[in-house]
C-alpha cells in the first residue's frame, strides 16, 4: 500500500514494530482485494465492492474505539468476522486501529484512482481521460472572461462536455464531468495526481499558443505542490 509513512523515522519502538507489523499484514490484503475487485467488469463496479469494503473497515474502527482502555491495553485480542481482514485472525487493539486506518485511508486512494482512471480514455478527448477535459474546458473558459461555475449552469457545461466528447450521458447523477464541473479545478482529492493533471493541461495551452490560461494554471500547481508537501510531512505520532 503506498501511504508517505518512514517507518525507520518512527522514535517510539513499540509503535514502529506495531507498523511493520501492519505493513507487513497490509501488502497481502491489497493483492486479495484487488483481485476480487477485478471480478467486476465495470468502473461502478469495482467502486462500489471497495466503498462496502471502506464502511465496513470503518464500521470495525467505531467498534474498536467503543472498548475501554484501547491505547494502554496492547495485550487483549481482538477478533473480526467481517469482509476484508482475515476472519478469525486475532489483532492487538492498537495493530486493529491502525490496520483499519491505513485501510480505509488506502480504499479512499484506490476508488479515486478507480475513477479518474485509464477506463476513461477510450471515450476521451484527443487521449486525455475526464479530469483533464474539465481542466482544459475549465481554464479556457476563465480565460475568455467566463467563470464556470458562475456564468452558467454546471449542468449545462456538462452536457456540453458530453456533447463535445461524445460520450453518452443517461442522466446528471451518473455524469463525471457534471461531477468534476462542480468542484474544479480540484478535479481529484490526490494532490499528486492533480499536480500531474495540471502540468500536462499545462503543456496543452502552451504548445497550442493559448497562452492567457497559463497564470491561473500556475497558481494551481504551486497550491498542489504545497499540498503535497504538507502531505508528506512525518507526523509527529501515530494513535
Amino acid at each position: 500500500m503506498d501511504f508517505d509513512i518512514d517507518i525507520e523515522r518512527i522514535a517510539d519502538p513499540q509503535k514502529r514494530e506495531l507498523c511493520r507489523e501492519a505493513f507487513a499484514r497490509l501488502e497481502k490484503h491489497e493483492t486479495e482485494v484487488m483481485s476480487e475487485a477485478d471480478i467486476y467488469l465495470s468502473q461502478e463496479g469495482k467502486i462500489s465492492y471497495l466503498s462496502k469494503l471502506r464502511n465496513s473497515r470503518m464500521q470495525d474502527l467505531a467498534n474498536i474505539s467503543a472498548l475501554h482502555n484501547i491505547d494502554s491495553d496492547f495485550g487483549s485480542g481482538w477478533f473480526t468476522d467481517r469482509i476484508g481482514i482475515q476472519a478469525g485472525a486475532p489483532f492487538t487493539r492498537p495493530l486493529s486501529i491502525l490496520i483499519c486506518e491505513l485501510t480505509i485511508e488506502w480504499l479512499r486512494k484506490k476508488m479515486e484512482e478507480i475513477k479518474d482512471g485509464d477506463t476513461q480514455k477510450a471515450i476521451a478527448l484527443n487521449g486525455h481521460n475526464n479530469s483533464e477535459t474539465v481542466l482544459i474546458f475549465y481554464f479556457g473558459m476563465l480565460a475568455l472572461g467566463y467563470a464556470p461555475r458562475k456564468a452558467e449552469s454546471v449542468a449545462n457545461f456538462a452536457r456540453f462536455l458530453h456533447a463535445l466528447t461524445g460520450k453518452p450521458i443517461k442522466s446528471l447523477d451518473n455524469s463525471d464531468f457534471y461531477d468534476k464541473m462542480k468542484v474544479a479545478p480540484l478535479v481529484t482529492k490526490d494532490p499528486k495526481r492533480l499536480l500531474q493533471y495540471l502540468q500536462k493541461v499545462r503543456l496543452v495551452f502552451e504548445q497550442s499558443g493559448f497562452k492567457e490560461p497559463l497564470t491561473a494554471i500556475d497558481r494551481e500547481i504551486e497550491q498542489a505542490k504545497q499540498d503535497i508537501e504538507e502531505a508528506s510531512t512525518p507526523k509527529k505520532r501515530l494513535k
